[in-house]
């Protein structure tokens, strides 16, 4: 079992270096914080709307997908 999971961590370590030598494996930091949505692919895949909650006045961030269900 122990050779096992060397075995997988060194080759998975070993073809993630290769693939990463041909195309980054991760994001930057500026298209995380951007959103991968809208850096990779140039859209909004769910809108966020702050809104105010009607019974307590206070004020939440609300998905497309939430008022929907709402």
């Amino acid at each position: 079992v122990l050779f096992s999971s060397v075995w997988a961590f060194g080759f998975t370590y070993a073809m993630l270096h290769v693939i990463n030598m041909f195309t980054p494996v991760k994001v930057t930091e500026s298209n995380e914080e951007l959103g991968l949505d809208e850096s990779l692919h140039g859209e909004h895949a769910y809108e966020v709307l702050e809104v105010e909650e009607l019974f307590n006045g206070e004020r939440r961030r609300l998905t497309m997908v939430e008022q929907k269900l709402e």
